[in-house]
């Protein structure tokens, strides 16, 4: 079996658990953001209901308490889908992954590039941690390819690197000028009436 191996099985192992070992690093720190910004709009969330809240008992409007239970529905719903989510323990896993991907490399740099069998014996425990967790989103594989000055960098994994980040940007947008905006126009319309 290790004769049909390529002349640079080696560095291609090499290659290889190097670019997962990254990928991995990427989801943990998307994973890690992506915790961050839920607990943060979690926090923000209970801000704007306690604000609308007072205004409500303030001004004596209702339309104001509905918009608060609204709110107060929309929080609970995110916290659970937040918790659901277990970013932080996947974040965890994908960090030990990359740290025993880095020790195999580790061992590998010290096996002999014609000590095939020795190469294929840490290919398998490579195999074997790729199945320990989750697989990485292409976005992480994109980060890798756009922080690698090797590679050219465009055409259709450059649209998709960017149209990914943009989206992820517009939604988080989204979710923050949500609460501003109702109650910008609860008040523009309350003024009307």
């Amino acid at each position: 079996m290790a004769e049909n191996l390529v002349p640079d099985y080696k560095g291609q192992i090499d290659n290889k658990m190097w670019i997962t070992k990254k990928c991995r690093m990427n989801t943990e720190s998307r994973l890690l953001s992506n915790a961050t910004f839920l607990n943060i709009s979690n926090i923000y969330y209970s801000i704007i209901i306690s604000i609308i809240s007072i205004i409500s008992i303030i001004t004596n409007d209702n339309t104001y308490s509905i918009i608060s239970v609204i709110l107060s529905v929309a929080l609970i719903i995110s916290i659970t889908f937040a918790t659901s989510l277990n970013y932080k323990e996947r974040s965890e896993k994908m960090k030990r992954n990359y740290l025993d991907i880095n020790e195999l490399e580790t061992k590998l740099k010290y096996i002999d590039p014609n000590s095939k069998d020795e190469i294929k014996t840490i290919e398998l425990e490579y195999n074997k941690l790729l199945d320990n967790v989750e697989n990485h989103l292409e976005y992480d594989y994109y980060r890798v390819l756009k922080s690698n000055k090797d590679v050219d960098f465009q055409g259709q994994i450059k649209t998709k690197y960017y149209l990914h980040g943009l989206l992820v940007l517009l939604f988080r947008i989204a979710i923050i000028i949500l609460p501003i905006v109702t109650i910008v126009l609860t008040l523009i319309l309350n003024n009307e009436s």
